[in-house]
C-alpha cells in the first residue's frame, strides 16, 4: 500500500507548503473532491506528494491516483481528514438561499412577514455570533448540525444566547433550531445520504468483500478471531463441558459480523474500519442501515459444552450454500434448530453477508414492511421469506440495504411521536393541575381547564415528532391566540382556561431557560431489583457519550495532562533537561514547572524545589549537606551554587523522562487512541468524602534505606479531579459513574459539595456557588459540562429512604426486569422469561416490586445444568435473603419442587405435663436442591403446568 508512513503531521507540513508554494509542477485543480482542513478546501493530491515528501522523501510528482478507492484517499481518512465532493460545495454557496425558500413556504410562523430580504439581513446578523459560516457545510452537514446543536441548547455561545434572548424572547433560536433551520438540514442531509447511495452506503462493498475472504478461511477461524480483536473487538470466552470458561477457538462467517456491531454507531463503524485496513480491502466512511447485534446474544452457536451437533460445521455449510444460491427449506430450517437462532437473527445474518440480495425482517423494518408497503413481514420458510424479498422489489426499485436504513429512520420517528404522545401530555397535564391549584379554582373547574388543556396539546402534537419539549415549543404554547384555543377544546367549554394556559407554558418557558444557561447538567440514578442491567446500561449505553479521540485534544491540554501526572522531582529532571544548568529561580520560571505550580494546591513552591533537588543530589555531590537522599540520584549542585542533571544517570535510571519530555515537545495525536471523559467509582461502607473530595493522605519515603519521618499531603479525590479536568476542558462533557450509591454515606461523602452539584448552583449557572474546601483552603464549584448518573439496588434500600437531600437533586429512572430480553432463552421448551414473570408476581405479592428479580440471572442460561445452578446458587439464597429465612414463603414462590413441607405430627414430646404442647407441633420448611435432572419438573410445577400432590 502506498503512504503507509504518511502520518497527520505529513499532511499538515503538505498543506503548509501548499500554502507557501501552490501547486507542485505537473499538477492542477481537483476535479472532483476536496480535502477539508480549518473550513479550507485544498487539492487532496498535491497535499499528498508533498506528504509522502515529508514521509518518505519521494520525488514530488504524480505517481499516483485519487478517489475514494485508492491508497491516498484511505491515508486521508486514517489520519482523521474530511474529503467532499465538490458538487456538494458548489450548492453550499446556495444553502442559506434554499433554506429562506425553505423557510417562507414549509412554516406556518411568519417570520419577519416572510420578507426574503429581511429574513436574509436578519440570518447575517445571527452568523456574526459564531466563529464558523453557519450557511456554509464545508465541514459537512453532520457537523454543522451537532456545532450548530451545541451553541444554541448549551451554555458555549453566552453571546449568542443573550442576543436571541432579547429578541422576540428567542426569536433566533428558534429560526435556527429544532424546528427550523436544523429541521431544513436534517432533511437535506437525508436527501443527500439516499440520493447518493455509492457515497453514503460505503460499506455495502465492504461486507461483501469481507465475505469473499470469509469463504476461503472456514480451516483459519483462529485467524478469522484474530481479525477482529485485531480490530479492537472483545469478548471471545468460551465455556467447556465443566462450565470453565476457555478462549473462544471456533467461529462462524455469521458471528463474525455479528461482533462487529454489537457496539455503537461510532465504534463499529471503527472497527469496520480497522477491518478493511487490515485485509486491505474498501474503506467504509459510513454504517447507514446495518442492524445492531444483541451485546448479550452475539453468537449463532452455543456453548462448547451443548455443543454436540456439528453446529460450527452447519453454519459454514449454510454460509456456502448463501454463496453458491443453493438455500432451500431444509436447510432454512436446520439452522433454525441451532439453540441461539431466530428467525430475525437469520435474516440479519443473511443481509449482512449480502445487503443486495438479502433483506433483514427485525423489529425496525417489520412496522415499516406493513406500514409503508403494505407488505405482511410474517414467514416461516425460506419459501416465505423469498415471497417477501420478491414483493419488496415489486413495490420499490430502492436497493434492500437502503431499504433498511429508511426504516429505521420511520421506525425511529413513530416511537418518538407515539413516546410523546403517550406520555408528555399526561406529564404536562398533572403538571397543570398543580400549578392551578396556586389560583384556589374550584374542582370542577380545575377538571374543566385541564380537559381543555389536554384537547388542545392533543391537536398540537397531532403532526408532530419531538424527541424532547425545549424552548421553542413552550414559547409557542406561551403565545396561542384565543380564537384557536377556541377552535382546537371542547365546545361545551370552549376556550375557558386559555390565560391559564398560557400563564403555564410562559413558566414553562422561564424555567427552561434558567436551565439553558446551566449547561444541559444532568444528576441521574438508575434504580431498580438486582440483576436488571443497570450497571450494564452505564457500560454499554453511556460510556461511548464521554469519550473522544486523541486527535480532539490539544497540545496545551495534552501538556497539562503529562504535567498532572508526573511527581515534582520529574518536572524539575525535565526542566534540567532543557535548561542543562540554572539556578533554582531559572528553574522556577521553566514552563514545566510553572505548569506544576498552576496544578498544585502547594503555595511553597520553590521551598518544594529546593527539598526536591537536594533530595535527588548524587551522594559525591560536596555541596548538598542532606543526609536522607532519595532514588533516583540524578541532580548536582557546583560550587557557583547552579544546579545540573547527570545525563548519564538519567539514561540509565530513568530514561522514561525523554519519552514524557517528547510527548510533549512532539505531541502527535493518535486518532486511533480513545480519551476517556469520565471516571467509574463504587460506593461502600469505607469509602469516605477523602476518597471523593479531598483528603489527608500518607507520604511513604521514596528511599529504601534508613527510616524517615513519615510526611503528610493533601491529595484530591475522584471527583475533585474530574471537576478539575471539566473545568479546563468546556468544551467536552465529563461523568462520573456511582455504582450501588446507596451502600455508601451519601451524605458524608458528599459533604458540601451536595448543594453545588445541584443544576442552578453550577459553575456559570444562574445561581453559581462554589465552597472552600477544609483542608486545601482553596475554592470549588462543580462545572456545568459534568453528568453524575448512580445506580442502586432497590432490594437494599428503596429511593424513598435515601437522604433527602440527595432525592431532591437527582431525577430517577426505574429499571424494572426486562422479559423481552430472555425471550429467546429456552431451556427444554420451558421459556425462562415464564418463569422470572411467574416469580416475580408472586413476590411482588408477598413484598413488593422493588424486590423482584432481574433478568440478567437468567442471560446465556440454555441448558438444565445452568438452570439448576441459577436456581439453587443464585435465585434461592436471594429469596432467603428476601423473607428472612422464611422457607414457607420461598415454598409460596417456587413450589414443592423447591421446598418440601415437614408436618412434624408424628413427633412424640417426652412424658411431661405441659399446658397446650401439641401447639409446638407445626410444620416446617426444608429447602429442595434440584439438579439437571429434575429441575425442568421443578420449573413445570413452579409454572402451574402440572399437577402437585400436597
Amino acid at each position: 500500500m502506498l503512504f503507509e508512513k504518511v502520518k497527520r503531521e505529513h499532511v499538515l507540513k503538505g498543506i503548509k507548503d501548499f500554502e507557501e508554494k501552490g501547486l507542485p509542477n505537473g499538477f492542477g485543480p481537483s476535479s472532483t473532491y476536496d480535502l477539508i482542513y480549518n473550513d479550507k478546501p485544498y487539492p487532496p493530491k498535491a497535499i499528498m506528494a508533498y506528504a509522502n515528501y515529508y514521509a518518505e522523501g519521494r520525488k514530488i510528482e504524480r505517481y499516483f491516483k485519487g478517489g475514494l478507492e485508492t491508497d491516498c484517499f484511505k491515508t486521508f481518512y486514517k489520519n482523521g481528514f474530511n474529503l467532499v465532493v465538490k458538487s456538494e460545495n458548489k450548492l453550499n454557496l446556495n444553502l442559506k438561499k434554499e433554506f429562506i425558500n425553505w423557510l417562507t413556504n414549509n412554516v406556518k410562523n411568519n417570520y419577519y412577514d416572510n420578507d426574503k430580504n429581511k429574513i436574509a439581513e436578519a440570518l447575517n446578523k445571527y452568523n456574526t455570533f459564531f466563529k464558523i459560516d453557519i450557511f456554509s457545510h464545508d465541514i459537512g452537514i453532520n457537523k454543522l448540525i451537532t456545532f450548530i446543536n451545541d451553541q444554541l441548547y448549551s451554555n458555549i455561545n453566552q453571546a449568542f444566547f443573550e442576543y436571541s434572548k432579547g429578541v422576540s424572547n428567542h426569536l433566533p433560536r428558534a429560526i435556527l433550531g429544532k424546528k427550523n433551520y436544523l429541521t431544513f438540514l436534517n432533511k437535506k442531509n437525508l436527501t443527500n445520504a439516499l440520493s447518493n447511495n455509492d457515497e453514503k452506503f460505503t460499506w455495502v462493498k465492504t461486507h461483501l468483500q469481507i465475505t469473499d475472504y470469509l469463504k476461503a478461511h472456514k480451516n483459519n477461524q483462529l485467524h478469522l478471531i484474530e481479525i477482529l480483536k485485531k480490530a479492537g473487538v472483545t469478548g471471545f470466552s468460551d465455556r467447556d463441558v465443566n462450565n470453565v470458561d476457555i478462549d473462544l477457538e471456533v467461529i462462524d462467517p455469521f458471528t463474525f459480523f455479528c461482533y462487529i456491531y454489537k457496539y455503537g454507531d461510532e465504534r463499529r463503524l471503527k472497527v469496520l474500519q480497522n477491518i478493511a485496513n487490515d485485509l486491505k480491502i474498501h474503506y467504509p466512511k459510513d454504517e447507514f442501515g446495518i442492524p445492531s447485534s444483541n451485546a448479550q446474544k452475539v453468537w449463532l452457536f452455543p456453548y462448547k459444552e451443548i455443543r454436540v451437533n456439528k453446529e460450527i460445521e452447519r453454519l459454514w455449510s449454510f454460509f456456502f450454500e448463501v454463496l453458491d444460491e443453493e438455500i432451500n427449506n431444509d436447510s432454512f430450517e436446520d439452522l433454525l434448530q441451532i439453540r441461539g437462532i431466530a428467525r430475525t437473527k437469520l435474516t440479519e445474518a443473511l443481509f449482512n453477508v449480502n445487503p443486495k440480495k438479502y433483506f433483514p425482517i427485525n423489529g425496525p423494518t417489520k412496522p415499516y414492511l406493513e406500514n409503508v408497503f403494505s407488505i405482511n413481514p410474517k414467514f416461516k420458510t425460506f419459501e416465505d421469506y423469498k415471497k417477501i424479498l420478491n414483493q419488496i422489489q415489486l413495490k420499490t426499485n430502492k436497493p434492500f440495504y437502503q431499504l433498511s436504513y429508511e426504516a429505521w429512520l420511520w421506525n425511529d420517528e413513530q416511537n418518538k411521536k407515539k413516546t410523546m404522545e403517550l406520555n408528555i401530555i399526561d406529564t404536562l397535564k398533572e403538571e397543570f393541575i398543580e400549578f392551578l391549584k396556586y389560583s384556589n379554582y374550584a374542582e370542577s373547574t380545575v377538571q374543566i381547564y385541564s380537559d381543555n388543556f389536554e384537547k388542545y396539546l392533543e391537536f398540537y402534537f397531532k403532526n408532530k415528532i419531538i424527541d424532547k419539549l425545549d424552548g421553542d415549543y413552550f414559547y409557542e404554547l406561551s403565545n396561542v391566540s384565543r380564537g384557536n384555543y377556541d377552535r382546537k377544546t371542547h365546545f361545551e367549554h370552549r376556550g375557558k382556561g386559555h390565560s391559564n394556559f398560557k400563564s403555564f407554558f410562559k413558566k414553562k418557558l422561564e424555567e427552561f431557560q434558567n436551565v439553558s444557561t446551566k449547561g444541559n447538567s444532568l444528576n441521574q440514578i438508575l434504580y431498580g431489583p438486582p440483576g436488571t442491567g443497570k450497571t450494564f446500561y452505564l457500560k454499554n449505553e453511556l460510556f461511548d457519550k464521554y469519550t473522544s479521540k486523541q486527535t480532539s485534544i490539544t497540545a496545551a491540554q495534552n501538556f497539562e495532562t503529562v504535567v498532572s501526572n508526573c511527581s515534582w522531582w520529574q518536572v524539575i529532571a525535565i526542566a534540567l533537561l532543557d535548561l542543562k544548568k540554572a539556578k533554582v529561580s531559572d528553574i522556577f520560571e521553566h514552563e514545566w514547572v510553572q505548569k506544576k505550580a498552576s496544578l498544585s494546591n502547594s503555595k511553597t513552591i520553590r521551598p518544594t524545589l529546593w527539598g526536591q533537588l537536594q533530595s535527588h543530589t548524587i551522594n559525591e555531590c560536596e555541596h548538598v549537606n542532606v543526609t536522607s537522599r532519595q532514588q533516583p540520584l540524578l541532580f548536582n549542585k557546583t560550587t557557583d551554587s547552579y544546579w545540573e542533571i547527570l545525563e548519564n544517570e538519567v539514561e540509565e535510571l530513568v530514561p522514561e523522562l525523554y519519552d514524557l519530555k517528547d510527548s510533549v515537545d512532539n505531541y502527535n495525536p493518535d486518532p486511533d487512541t480513545i480519551i476517556k471523559h469520565y471516571d467509574f467509582v463504587t460506593f461502600h461502607q469505607s469509602f469516605a468524602y477523602e476518597d471523593f473530595i479531598e483528603g489527608i493522605k500518607p507520604v511513604l519515603p521514596e528511599s529504601e534505606e534508613a527510616a524517615v519521618d513519615l510526611g503528610y499531603k493533601i491529595e484530591d479525590g475522584v471527583f475533585k479531579k474530574l471537576c478539575d479536568k471539566a473545568d479546563k476542558d468546556p468544551d467536552n462533557r465529563y461523568a462520573i459513574f456511582i455504582d450501588e450509591i446507596n451502600r455508601g454515606n451519601v451524605s458524608a461523602i458528599f459533604g458540601e459539595l451536595i448543594t453545588l452539584i445541584e443544576v442552578d448552583k453550577r459553575k456559570d449557572a444562574k445561581n453559581e456557588m462554589s465552597i472552600k474546601l477544609p483542608y486545601s483552603k482553596t475554592a470549588l464549584s462543580v462545572p456545568s459540562n459534568i453528568d453524575i448518573y448512580g445506580t442502586m439496588n432497590t432490594a437494599d434500600r428503596s429511593v424513598e429512604a435515601l437522604d433527602t437531600a440527595l432525592r431532591r437533586r437527582f431525577e430517577f429512572k426505574e429499571m424494572m426486569p426486562n422479559y423481552t430480553v430472555i425471550e429467546d432463552e429456552v431451556v427444554e421448551e420451558i421459556k425462562l422469561s415464564e418463569v422470572l414473570e411467574k416469580i416475580n408476581q408472586r413476590i411482588e405479592l408477598l413484598i413488593d416490586r422493588d424486590h423482584t428479580i432481574g433478568h440478567s440471572y437468567f442471560v446465556n442460561v440454555n441448558s438444565a445444568k445452568k438452570l439448576a445452578n441459577t436456581l439453587n446458587n443464585k435465585i434461592v439464597p436471594l429469596l432467603q435473603e428476601y423473607f428472612y429465612g422464611d422457607y414457607g414463603k420461598i415454598g409460596l414462590v417456587l413450589g414443592n419442587g423447591f421446598v418440601e413441607k415437614i408436618k412434624n405430627d408424628k413427633i412424640d414430646f417426652a412424658n411431661f405435663d405441659y399446658e397446650n404442647a401439641n401447639d409446638f407441633k407445626i410444620a416446617s420448611f426444608n429447602l429442595i436442591k434440584v439438579d439437571k435432572n429434575n429441575v425442568i419438573d421443578a420449573v413445570t410445577e413452579l409454572l402451574g403446568k402440572k399437577e402437585t400432590t400436597l
